[in-house]
Protein backbone atom coordinates (compact mmCIF):
# COMPACT_ATOMS: atom_id res chain seq x y z
CA UNK A 1 0.00 0.00 0.00
CA UNK A 2 0.88 3.65 0.24
CA UNK A 3 0.25 6.47 2.69
CA UNK A 4 0.89 10.17 2.91
CA UNK A 5 0.52 12.92 5.48
CA UNK A 6 1.15 16.64 5.68
CA UNK A 7 3.40 18.29 8.29
CA UNK A 8 3.48 21.99 9.15
CA UNK A 9 5.95 24.13 11.11
CA UNK A 10 4.20 27.44 11.84
CA UNK A 11 4.72 29.23 15.16
CA UNK A 12 1.11 30.32 15.60
CA UNK A 13 -2.18 28.42 15.41
CA UNK A 14 -3.46 27.91 11.88
CA UNK A 15 -6.86 27.66 10.21
CA UNK A 16 -7.29 24.95 7.58
CA UNK A 17 -9.86 26.11 5.04
CA UNK A 18 -9.98 22.84 3.11
CA UNK A 19 -8.07 19.72 2.17
CA UNK A 20 -8.05 18.17 -1.26
CA UNK A 21 -7.81 14.38 -1.45
CA UNK A 22 -8.62 12.80 -4.81
CA UNK A 23 -8.60 9.09 -5.64
CA UNK A 24 -8.95 8.33 -9.37
CA UNK A 25 -9.27 4.83 -10.79
CA UNK A 26 -8.96 3.72 -14.41
CA UNK A 27 -12.35 2.01 -14.56
CA UNK A 28 -15.73 2.16 -12.89
CA UNK A 29 -14.88 -0.57 -10.40
CA UNK A 30 -17.32 -1.78 -7.80
CA UNK A 31 -16.91 -0.32 -4.33
CA UNK A 32 -18.16 -1.20 -0.86
CA UNK A 33 -19.54 2.23 0.02
CA UNK A 34 -20.87 2.96 3.57
CA UNK A 35 -23.31 5.71 2.62
CA UNK A 36 -23.82 8.41 5.25
CA UNK A 37 -26.77 10.77 5.42
CA UNK A 38 -24.86 13.49 7.27
CA UNK A 39 -21.67 14.19 9.20
CA UNK A 40 -23.51 13.06 12.35
CA UNK A 41 -22.64 9.38 12.31
CA UNK A 42 -21.91 6.52 14.65
CA UNK A 43 -20.14 4.75 11.74
CA UNK A 44 -22.56 1.83 11.76
CA UNK A 45 -23.52 1.85 8.11
CA UNK A 46 -24.45 -0.84 5.64
CA UNK A 47 -21.81 -1.14 2.94
CA UNK A 48 -23.52 -0.83 -0.44
CA UNK A 49 -21.82 -2.69 -3.31
CA UNK A 50 -22.06 -0.15 -6.13
CA UNK A 51 -20.16 1.10 -9.17
CA UNK A 52 -17.89 4.13 -8.80
CA UNK A 53 -19.66 5.65 -11.83
CA UNK A 54 -23.02 5.64 -10.01
CA UNK A 55 -21.87 7.70 -7.01
CA UNK A 56 -23.14 11.28 -7.44
CA UNK A 57 -21.61 14.36 -5.76
CA UNK A 58 -24.44 14.54 -3.21
CA UNK A 59 -23.75 10.98 -1.95
CA UNK A 60 -21.03 10.58 0.66
CA UNK A 61 -19.54 7.84 2.81
CA UNK A 62 -17.43 7.42 5.90
CA UNK A 63 -14.18 5.47 5.93
CA UNK A 64 -12.95 2.87 5.32
CA UNK A 65 -14.14 1.92 1.86
CA UNK A 66 -13.06 -0.97 -0.34
CA UNK A 67 -12.63 -0.80 -4.11
CA UNK A 68 -13.04 -4.20 -5.78
CA UNK A 69 -11.03 -4.72 -8.96
CA UNK A 70 -13.02 -7.91 -9.80
CA UNK A 71 -10.54 -10.76 -10.33
CA UNK A 72 -7.80 -8.42 -9.18
CA UNK A 73 -6.63 -6.63 -6.06
CA UNK A 74 -8.81 -5.01 -3.44
CA UNK A 75 -7.96 -1.43 -2.43
CA UNK A 76 -9.02 -0.04 0.94
CA UNK A 77 -8.97 3.71 1.52
CA UNK A 78 -8.75 4.83 5.14
CA UNK A 79 -6.93 7.14 7.54
CA UNK A 80 -4.76 6.84 10.67
CA UNK A 81 -3.53 9.06 13.51
CA UNK A 82 -6.61 11.27 13.40
CA UNK A 83 -6.20 13.82 16.21
CA UNK A 84 -7.56 17.38 16.51
CA UNK A 85 -8.78 17.23 12.90
CA UNK A 86 -12.02 16.15 11.20
CA UNK A 87 -12.38 12.67 9.82
CA UNK A 88 -12.41 12.40 6.04
CA UNK A 89 -15.50 11.33 4.12
CA UNK A 90 -15.59 10.54 0.40
CA UNK A 91 -18.03 11.54 -2.32
CA UNK A 92 -18.28 10.63 -5.99
CA UNK A 93 -18.80 12.61 -9.17
CA UNK A 94 -20.44 9.96 -11.41
CA UNK A 95 -17.02 8.98 -12.77
CA UNK A 96 -14.10 6.86 -11.59
CA UNK A 97 -12.99 9.45 -9.02
CA UNK A 98 -13.65 9.83 -5.31
CA UNK A 99 -13.12 13.19 -3.58
CA UNK A 100 -12.31 13.84 0.07
CA UNK A 101 -14.93 15.77 2.04
CA UNK A 102 -14.52 17.28 5.51
CA UNK A 103 -17.09 18.83 7.84
CA UNK A 104 -16.59 22.44 8.90
CA UNK A 105 -15.68 23.22 12.49
CA UNK A 106 -18.68 23.13 14.81
CA UNK A 107 -19.74 26.63 15.93
CA UNK A 108 -22.78 25.53 17.95
CA UNK A 109 -23.80 22.16 19.36
CA UNK A 110 -26.66 20.59 21.28
CA UNK A 111 -26.48 17.34 23.26
CA UNK A 112 -29.46 15.27 22.05
CA UNK A 113 -28.78 11.85 23.58
CA UNK A 114 -25.95 10.31 25.60
CA UNK A 115 -23.76 9.79 22.48
CA UNK A 116 -25.38 12.18 20.04
CA UNK A 117 -24.47 15.82 19.61
CA UNK A 118 -26.24 17.80 16.87
CA UNK A 119 -24.20 20.52 15.21
CA UNK A 120 -26.29 23.64 14.67
CA UNK A 121 -23.87 25.75 12.66
CA UNK A 122 -20.55 25.01 10.96
CA UNK A 123 -17.66 27.31 10.08
CA UNK A 124 -16.44 27.73 6.52
CA UNK A 125 -13.12 26.10 7.51
CA UNK A 126 -12.39 22.52 8.62
CA UNK A 127 -9.87 23.00 11.45
CA UNK A 128 -8.23 25.48 13.79
CA UNK A 129 -5.16 23.79 15.18
CA UNK A 130 -1.55 24.08 16.28
CA UNK A 131 0.79 25.42 13.59
CA UNK A 132 3.51 22.86 14.20
CA UNK A 133 2.06 19.40 13.87
CA UNK A 134 1.48 16.32 11.78
CA UNK A 135 -1.87 15.78 10.11
CA UNK A 136 -3.68 12.43 9.66
CA UNK A 137 -2.28 9.75 7.43
CA UNK A 138 -4.28 9.08 4.25
CA UNK A 139 -3.76 5.40 3.48
CA UNK A 140 -4.39 3.16 0.49
CA UNK A 141 -4.08 -0.51 1.39
CA UNK A 142 -3.69 -2.97 -1.47
CA UNK A 143 -4.49 -6.65 -1.00
CA UNK A 144 -4.64 -9.54 -3.44
CA UNK A 145 -7.59 -11.02 -1.58
CA UNK A 146 -10.16 -9.68 0.91
CA UNK A 147 -8.77 -11.93 3.63
CA UNK A 148 -5.31 -10.35 3.31
CA UNK A 149 -6.81 -7.11 4.66
CA UNK A 150 -7.31 -8.79 8.05
CA UNK A 151 -3.57 -9.27 8.42
CA UNK A 152 -2.53 -5.88 7.08
CA UNK A 153 -0.90 -3.75 9.79
CA UNK A 154 -0.54 -0.45 7.93
CA UNK A 155 -3.01 1.51 10.07
CA UNK A 156 -1.50 0.07 13.26
CA UNK A 157 2.03 1.01 12.17
CA UNK A 158 0.98 4.53 11.14
CA UNK A 159 -0.80 5.17 14.44
CA UNK A 160 0.89 6.68 17.50
CA UNK A 161 2.04 4.39 20.32
CA UNK A 162 -0.33 3.52 23.13
CA UNK A 163 -0.37 6.35 25.71
CA UNK A 164 -2.17 4.42 28.45
CA UNK A 165 0.21 3.41 31.21
CA UNK A 166 -2.15 0.93 32.88
CA UNK A 167 -4.16 -1.30 30.56
CA UNK A 168 -5.00 -3.98 33.14
CA UNK A 169 -8.62 -2.75 33.30
CA UNK A 170 -9.19 -3.56 29.63
CA UNK A 171 -10.67 -7.03 29.25
CA UNK A 172 -12.61 -8.84 26.53
CA UNK A 173 -16.28 -8.74 27.45
CA UNK A 174 -19.59 -9.96 26.12
CA UNK A 175 -21.93 -7.27 24.92
CA UNK A 176 -25.66 -7.56 24.38
CA UNK A 177 -27.68 -9.90 22.22
CA UNK A 178 -29.19 -8.52 19.03
CA UNK A 179 -32.02 -10.36 17.34
CA UNK A 180 -30.96 -13.71 18.76
CA UNK A 181 -27.35 -13.15 17.76
CA UNK A 182 -24.68 -12.66 20.41
CA UNK A 183 -22.19 -9.88 19.62
CA UNK A 184 -18.76 -10.15 21.21
CA UNK A 185 -16.49 -7.12 21.40
CA UNK A 186 -12.80 -7.71 21.96
CA UNK A 187 -10.71 -4.79 23.13
CA UNK A 188 -7.02 -5.09 22.52
CA UNK A 189 -4.31 -2.55 23.06
CA UNK A 190 -0.74 -3.49 22.31
CA UNK A 191 2.57 -1.73 21.98
CA UNK A 192 3.57 -0.14 18.69
CA UNK A 193 5.89 -2.34 16.62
Amino acid sequence: GAAYRINTWFREKIIIESEEAVFTFTKGHQVYFPTEESFLTHSERTYEYISLRTIPPEKMCSLPILVDFMNGPKIAITEADLQDYPGMYLKGDNSTTLHGLHPGVSLSEKQVRDRTVDVGERADYIAETEGTRTFPWRAVIIAEDDTDLLENQMVFKLSPPNRLEDTSWIRPENSHGTGGMQIIFMVSISEQV
